[in-house]
């Protein structure tokens, strides 16, 4: 999920791609990735196949070579994430999945169905995965998994974007899975972003998405032209506080996390909350 920013602000090159081979190590004989890894055998293993977890096995090594422009990282990963991708394909019917798992974890009251998630990874894995084949010369498989990738964005835009541009359950994340995995038909881009739009101001222009969105809301702003929405969101002195305790000299993301979290957390709803307390006191 936050590789990009990882490899954007440190030197992350070693360390992910050590990671990696430990998240071979676990992958299954179907080609599905755990939730998290390394596992330890007989404890949490955090359930395989979940979209945008286990969809680090493909966009990890994308993002590392976008980073650091080093292919190696695409050839020593290259088998697994094919057979990844397989998997992907396999679990899914007609190019829509509906597996579940974290979903959009943490949003603040604006689910996103699964399968709108689901698929909208599937095509995310499908087409980086197909990006990197072609960067390597691997020019047949990168024209097979390009023409699934569009086979998927149809199926996609048949079954959950609607002639006003609605994405299925009008949630931020939604729109932004949508916009950031160009899954947006032709000629209806400017509906799709006038329902984003709604989707935010219905918020007072203050983010609703959980793991799964938070990462593309500024970018798929920015994509569609609105910036100048992005900006403010990322200007909000209320919440999240993020800009306004970075203008103070604070550069602490677990402040961040636990206003998110306070939001979402009732007592005895959920166990996030107090590894969160504990981060702050330290």
């Amino acid at each position: 999920m936050f590789a990009n920013t990882a490899n954007y602000n440190m030197d992350s090159q070693q360390f992910l791609t050590k990671w990696l081979q430990d998240l071979r190590d676990t992958q299954s004989a179907n080609g599905a990735f755990p939730g998290v890894a390394p596992v330890i055998p007989g404890r949490f293993d955090g359930g395989y196949g979940s979209a945008g977890w286990a969809d680090a096995g493909v966009h990890v090594p994308y993002s590392l070579w976008q980073a650091y422009g080093d292919t190696a990282v695409i050839e020593e990963n290259y088998d697994a994430m094919r057979r990844y991708v397989d998997y992907l394909a396999a679990t899914s019917t007609n190019h829509i999945r509906n597996v579940g798992g974290y979903n959009d974890w943490l949003n603040l009251d604006d689910d996103t169905p699964v399968p709108v998630v689901d698929t909208a990874f599937v095509a995310k894995s499908t087409r980086e995965f197909s990006i990197m084949a072609a960067a390597i010369g691997r020019d047949e498989d990168a024209a097979r998994y390009a023409s699934l990738y569009e086979d998927i964005k149809a199926a996609f835009a048949a079954t959950f974007i609607s002639a006003d541009g609605t994405v299925r359950g009008d949630s931020q994340t939604a729109y932004i899975l949508t916009i950031t995995n160009d899954l947006i038909p032709d000629g209806m881009s400017d509906k799709v972003t006038a329902q984003f739009v709604e989707a935010l101001e219905r918020r007072d222009f203050h983010l609703s998405t959980g793991f799964l969105g938070v990462d593309g809301l500024l970018p798929a702003l920015t994509k569609v032209g609105r910036s100048d929405i992005a900006y403010r969101l990322l200007q909000n002195e209320d919440y999240p506080r993020g800009a306004t305790r970075s203008a103070r000299g604070h550069h602490d993301l677990g402040a961040v996390e636990l206003d998110h979290a306070r939001r979402l957390v009732r007592p005895g709803r959920h166990e996030f909350l107090q590894p969160l307390r504990l981060r702050r006191g330290r």
